[in-house]
């Protein structure tokens, strides 16, 4: 029997929810009651969950069912229902087969899931899509869409579809030959549902899958053995997708061990289960089991004609496995009856489609090798890079260190010279008092040898001598105290310098964070912005219009004042940003003569003082639509329009002109800078705002409307909902 077959059909079953088997809800009643009522989430629920029980009994019945509800959901703008019967809807043709039609169908419902941000049923989309990409050998991008769903599911924790996924990635690992992951994969899911009653189909399967990797290995007794652990699951009986499929692997196995009676039995079993479910593919597998058994028995023409009856749906159904093994059981008939034409026939045919088949190994095993490849490179590049950034990282550290120690040795030596300086003054201060009283002394001297008539005056200019002595005493004492109090403040100097490095090496910490800031900063309030304000202030000054002047002065002061209080915080409300960037425009808008139009529009019902924002983002993208676009625009009409709207978890602020457009600002505007500084520190911020709230993901985008057919741009900023703290 083909191995492949037997194992997608079973792993496509875990891209459903199975918690529908345990749905009894009557269906159509069920339909008429979310038809006639309004939207509600209990009934749309039930809804999706009787549907999923529905395309296992009958996904030709439920495509058409799906589709009529899809309309009703969509003229409800029902959108998650919408994206749910999208996703059930490729889910059912997968069921019938149509693996290329599921494909398109989910992809179609993934993009939907997007974009009405329905993240919840986007590992389930993407696993019943790559399903499809398996059964169409499509081995990449199968693995590419199933890992891109498990890594989806991940980050929401859901668990269930977290090892629904995994039991997906068996069918790949199984192709590439890497028995030992799958088992691996197989045996945690085995572990993880044993605990969850309501899981058992699922349970089922696994056990279903592991059997099979056994068979794949020649371990037929194993594999019967989980084949039974996989039928003795409770509500395996309703799937009959999953009944036929462990019937077919039964009869297989006891077919390999000889035992025929089993054999038929079971292939008997699931004949009876395809033939009602009408999946012509699995029921020519039945056949070609059955087949064998008629053979064993010697009753060659029911063998012969249960074979031929495979051979012609396997051509209908263009499946070489089928074909294959058809052919071979043919071939093996016609030998015994003695028909060597016959015989020849389906020899040459098997070899045929062995020859394809064996194309088909080959590719695979190329795949593996290549995507194996792939992955190794790409893992030595990302070493590489990240060895790089770390030593630049830590040069850039040192960097900072050296330049802060440099800059505390500077300010150390400028206070000691400082001090220095002083004590020289009061060094020649001292040495000038010393002079004066040598002088005096001597003069003392030489009038003591004066007539004795001028005692008096020598009392006199003796009392005059003790007071300046005791004056200079007091100067010397003074002098003392000050060189001890010096010595005292250099000590707390330096306790004080030693504070200051310590306080650097913090801030040095906080630098990383505030960069970005920063730029925010040097990009509103950059040198020539306030160049082109000043001038146009004096020009207006010279043409005799002071009002006008005194007016630009007034917003340009309270501009510079808002900017510099809101770049102090790590976070400003959304009313301060907004009255920032009004005056900013209103600045721009007199600077320019009044050459353009601008509104600022806010949603209404939405508090712009509820919530916060980083500093200084909206600015830049205010001033690229001016300079780059109406500043130059010669057609009247000019106009600028900044909006600001809310949905359940962002906040989003457009920045709408009708200029001269992305391509041509680039090609028309002087000066025009490759890349904007503002707009590189949005990203950088972006990149901040989402490793600090990696639930809610900001973005920004710029969209040229020439695209539309229209002129001019539109720059995007979605941000999470941060609210004010009261």
């Amino acid at each position: 029997m083909p191995f492949f077959y037997k194992l997608i059909l079973i792993i496509a079953f875990s891209s459903l929810s199975l918690s529908a088997l345990a749905q009894k809800n009557n269906l159509d009643a069920l339909i008429n009651n979310y038809t006639s009522q309004k939207i509600s989430s209990t009934s749309s629920s039930e809804l999706i969950s009787a549907l999923e029980k529905n395309i296992l009994a009958d996904p030709a019945g439920a495509t058409s069912r799906i589709d009529q509800l899809i309309g009703i959901a969509q003229r409800k703008n029902d959108n998650s229902t919408t994206v749910s019967l999208s996703r059930l809807k490729g889910a059912s043709l997968f069921y019938q087969g149509k693996f290329v039609e599921a494909e398109k169908v989910t992809q179609k419902a993934y993009e939907l899931a997007k974009k009405y941000n329905v993240q919840s049923q986007m590992p389930r989309i993407l696993a019943t899509k790559g399903n499809a990409q398996i059964m169409q050998s499509k081995l990449p991008e199968a693995l590419e869409t199933q890992n891109q769903g498990l890594k989806i599911a991940e980050s929401l924790k859901d668990e269930p579809t977290i090892h629904l996924i995994k039991n997906n990635l068996v069918a790949i690992y199984l192709q590439m030959n890497d028995f030992d992951l799958a088992k691996h994969h197989l045996e945690d899911n085995i572990r993880f549902y044993s605990k969850i009653p309501a899981m058992a189909n699922v349970l089922a399967t696994n056990y279903n899958n592991l059997a099979l990797v056994y068979e794949k290995q020649k371990d037929y007794k194993k594999s019967n053995e989980l084949l039974h652990k996989a039928l003795a699951q409770n509500g395996v009986e309703a799937n009959k997708t999953l009944l036929s499929q462990i019937y077919n692997n039964l009869g297989s196995g006891y077919n390999n061990l000889n035992e025929n009676d089993s054999a038929f039995y079971y292939f008997s079993k699931a004949y009876e289960i395809t033939t009602e479910t009408k999946n012509t593919k699995s029921q020519a597998v039945s056949k070609i089991g059955l087949s064998d058994y008629y053979f064993k028995t010697k009753n060659y023409s029911e063998a012969e004609k249960l074979a031929s009856e495979a051979y012609a749906t396997g051509k209908e159904v263009k499946s070489i496995d089928v074909q294959k093994e058809s052919a071979d059981q043919l071939m093996k008939i016609y030998n015994y009856l003695y028909q060597p034409d016959a015989a020849q026939k389906y020899y040459q045919i098997s070899k045929l489609l062995t020859d394809s088949i064996s194309n088909q190994d080959n590719t695979r095993k190329l795949t593996r090798l290549q995507m194996q490849y792939d992955f190794d490179k790409k893992e030595e590049q990302y070493k590489h890079q990240q060895i790089v950034h770390n030593l630049n990282l830590q040069q850039q550290i040192l960097l900072n260190e050296l330049n802060q120690n440099e800059l505390a040795k500077t300010q150390q030596e400028q206070k000691l010279q400082s001090a220095e300086l002083e004590n020289q003054k009061l060094q020649n201060a001292e040495n000038t008092q010393k002079l004066k009283i040598t002088t005096q002394e001597k003069a003392l001297a030489e009038n003591r040898n004066k007539s004795l008539q001028q005692e008096n005056e020598l009392a006199k200019l003796k009392l005059k001598q003790f007071w300046l002595y005791g004056f200079i005493g007091i100067l010397i004492v003074g002098l003392l105290f000050f060189l001890l109090w010096n010595k005292n403040r250099l000590k707390q100097l330096k306790t004080e310098n030693k504070l200051k490095e310590k306080e650097a090496e913090e801030l040095l910490q906080k630098n990383k964070v505030t960069e970005s800031e920063l730029k925010a900063i040097r990009s509103q309030m950059n040198p020539h912005f306030i160049f082109n304000v000043l001038n146009s202030i004096e020009a207006y000054i010279v043409e005799s219009e002071p009002e006008m002047a005194r007016s630009l002065v007034q917003k340009f002061a309270k501009l510079s004042r808002m900017i510099l209080e809101n770049s102090t915080q790590a976070l400003s409300t959304l009313d301060s940003e907004w009255k920032v960037n009004k005056i900013y425009t209103d600045i721009e808008h007199i600077r320019f003569g009044k050459h353009f139009d601008y509104r600022f529009e806010v949603e209404k019902g939405l508090d712009l003082r509820q919530y916060l924002i980083p500093p200084m983002m909206l600015q830049p993208l205010i001033e690229n639509a001016i300079l780059h676009g109406l500043r130059y625009e010669r057609e009247s009409g000019a106009s600028l329009l900044v909006t600001v709207t809310e949905t359940d978890k962002h906040i989003e602020i457009k920045v709408i002109d009708n200029g001269s457009g992305l391509s041509n600002a680039k090609a028309e505007t002087p000066g025009y800078k490759k890349k904007s500084f503002g707009v590189s520190s949005i990203k950088d911020r972006i990149e901040i705002l989402n490793s600090d709230y990696p639930d809610i993901q900001a973005s920004f985008e710029i969209i040229d409307r020439a695209t539309l057919g229209e002129k001019g741009c539109v720059s995007l900023l979605r941000l999470p909902k941060i609210e004010e703290r009261k």
